[in-house]
Parts: C-alpha cells; sequence; structure tokens
C-alpha cells in the first residue's frame, strides 16, 4: 500500500482534547439490520445456487461454497454480526415460502432453532421478507396461504422481531399486484428491490439495497456495497462506494439501516469476508467490508472501536483510536480501512466514546 504523508491539522488538537475530559457514550436507539440470503442451504457445487455463482465469476466466501445450515458457519456468521453491531435479521423468503422442495424453509427453521437456543440477552431478533406469491405468480389466494403459515410457524418464535408490540413482516414488493393488502396480526413493512428505489421514499425506505443515487429517509435507508448481478453491475470501487452510502445515511440518521446483504454471493452484494475482496489501493483485503460495516454501524450509534482509523471527509488527517483517544497518523494504515465521517463528526463522537476519568 503507498504511504501518503499527512499534514497536522487543526483538528487534531481539538479531538484530543475533547477525549481527554469526555463521559460515557449515550445509548443509542438507532438500529441496524442485514438481510440474509437463504439460498445456501448446503455446501457444495452441488447446490444449484452455488453453482450459479461459480459459472458467472462471482466472488466466493473464504474456504469455499459453504452450507448455511453448518451449526459452525451459523456460529460464526452470528458471532461476527454481533461484533458489527446488527441488531436483526430478515430472512430472505421471497422468492415463494415452499420454493427448492421448502429447503429454504428449514433454513429459516434452523436459525431460529440456533437463534432461541441463546441467552435472551444474546440473541440477534430474526424477521422474514416474502412476497414471491404475488410478485412472481400474482396468486392472491397462495399469498395468503404462506402469510398463514408464516404466522402459525415463526411468529410466536422467541427469536422473532417484534414492533409496535407485532411481529415484523417485510412484504417484499416487485409490482403491485394487490396494494391495498394487509394483516392487522403484523407490523409490515413495505420493502421494495433496489430497481425500484423510487418507490422507497414512499414506503419508509425498506428495500433490498438501493441504487447509487441513496434516497434519504428517516424511517430507513437500505444499501449495498456494490452490485454485479447483470454486467456490468455496479462496483464496489474497493469501498469507496459504500462509503459514500455511509456517508449519506450519517447525514440523514434514519432510525433504522437495512445492509444488503450479509451473505448476497449470488448478486455480488455480499459483506462477508471473501479472497476476491480488495482495499482502496487493490491489494487484497479479504475482512475490508466486514470491518467497514463494523466501523460505521458503531459510528452510526455515536461510538469508535478502538483501534480503528477515522477521518472527517474534509480533512486528510487520519487517526487511530486507542479506546481512550485519537493519535494522528502519518500514513495510512496498511490492511485496515479509514471510516470516512460527516465534516465534524469525529470530535463529537470521540467526546462520548472516551472512558469517564
Amino acid at each position: 500500500m503507498p504511504c501518503r504523508s499527512r499534514l497536522w491539522v487543526p483538528i487534531a488538537l481539538a479531538v484530543l482534547g475533547l477525549a481527554a475530559g469526555a463521559h460515557g457514550a449515550p445509548t443509542s436507539k438507532r438500529q441496524v439490520g442485514v438481510w440474509y440470503i437463504t439460498v445456501f442451504y448446503s455446501a457444495g457445487f452441488e447446490n444449484s445456487h452455488w453453482a450459479e455463482v461459480r459459472s458467472r465469476g462471482q466472488a466466493l466466501p473464504i474456504g469455499g461454497p459453504e452450507s448455511s445450515a453448518d451449526p459452525k458457519v451459523m456460529e460464526r456468521q452470528y458471532r461476527q454480526m454481533r461484533e458489527c453491531g446488527v441488531d436483526f435479521i430478515v430472512m430472505d423468503d421471497t422468492n415463494c415460502v415452499w420454493v427448492d422442495n421448502s429447503r429454504i424453509d428449514g433454513l429459516i427453521k434452523a436459525w431460529f432453532d440456533f437463534m432461541d437456543a441463546k441467552p435472551a440477552r444474546s440473541r440477534i431478533p430474526i424477521a422474514i421478507a416474502a412476497g414471491g406469491e404475488l410478485n412472481q405468480h400474482s396468486k392472491r389466494d397462495a399469498w395468503l396461504e404462506a402469510v398463514d403459515y408464516l404466522w402459525k410457524t415463526f411468529a410466536s418464535r422467541p427469536s422473532y422481531l417484534r414492533d409496535a408490540g407485532k411481529p415484523v413482516l417485510h412484504w417484499y414488493v416487485e409490482k403491485d399486484v394487490w396494494p391495498e393488502w394487509t394483516d392487522i396480526r403484523w407490523t409490515i413493512r413495505r420493502t421494495n428491490h433496489f430497481f425500484w428505489s423510487s418507490r422507497q421514499a414512499t414506503d419508509g425506505g425498506w428495500g433490498y439495497g438501493s441504487d447509487p443515487n441513496l434516497p434519504g429517509v428517516k424511517e430507513c435507508m437500505s444499501f449495498w456495497p456494490g452490485w454485479d448481478l447483470s454486467p456490468p453491475g455496479i462496483s464496489r470501487e474497493g469501498g469507496a462506494l459504500y462509503r459514500r452510502q455511509w456517508l449519506k445515511a450519517l447525514k440523514v440518521d434514519p432510525r433504522h439501516v437495512l445492509l444488503s446483504d450479509w451473505m448476497g454471493w449470488l448478486e455480488g452484494t455480499s459483506l462477508e469476508d471473501s479472497d476476491r475482496w480488495t482495499d482502496t489501493y487493490g491489494n487484497p483485503a479479504p475482512a475490508w467490508y466486514r470491518l467497514l460495516t463494523q466501523g460505521y454501524v458503531a459510528a452510526y450509534k455515536g461510538r469508535l472501536v478502538a483501534g480503528f482509523c477515522y477521518r472527517d471527509e474534509d480533512q486528510p488527517q487520519v487517526f487511530r483510536w486507542d479506546g481512550r483517544r485519537l493519535t494522528p497518523l502519518a500514513v495510512d494504515p496498511p490492511g485496515r480501512p479509514v471510516v470516512v465521517l460527516p465534516a465534524g463528526r469525529l470530535a463529537k463522537i470521540a467526546r462520548v466514546s472516551a472512558p469517564r476519568p
């Protein structure tokens, strides 16, 4: 990685001074969710979905195609989501509830079993996104049957995400087959694919990502690090696109951020580690997007992460946070992403992130 000398700027003294006498960070009500793609229910290229990823030449997880139902994989993903500050998971059941001979349904059940077994305070709540019965087949009766099944099978599970006293159903909408549909049993979040980003503003911002012109919606903003399902795709730009999306979200300060997605290998949207990922300079950086996610989620909730590097968008100076104070760096940190924040934000977050004197 090339080294670039940096000039000392006035913010350094200001931030370091603030860190010395700061108090603990306040509790944040901001919530971050991640989509979880459910088609990788078995390992190996015998799984047609993994075979499709390979045929397109797309990125794979470290170690190759794995099973999302493997308890070791689930534990690793759960631990990394917790480290990243993820507050809820949205299981993708948008291609009809019993698709793939109910193997997707079986994987979702396995994740609820896994999460329900955790202590209550350690669980990451799970919601389900559905809608294929309408989007793909325009069958209202099949949709009603699917919603009833989800209610009976999952809604009362201990790990099911609840809002406003009800379980949350992400109603995934690609076309308005039944725009007036509702169900008072659920808190319904109309959720649009990024192809329909223009509709997100009227539906609360819930989406499966959004186009690069990210809608600034106060309820929710949804985005991904890049997308390559269809050529030419949308480049990750070594993390620059993801930074820009997070910068806009930090300025809008929505109640929720919904990231697309944890392991979206089919559409090239994955945040999980891969040997394919590179840093800003094109060097291998398998954990690049997971680390960016961890740093930005913490900043969104008003705190800094020890060992991470930061700068304000209008300043060239990079600082490393050691858990107590910010130290200016002379060169870019090798192998570590820099979390770029809105102008003036670093000093404010440093004030509340430092320990009590």
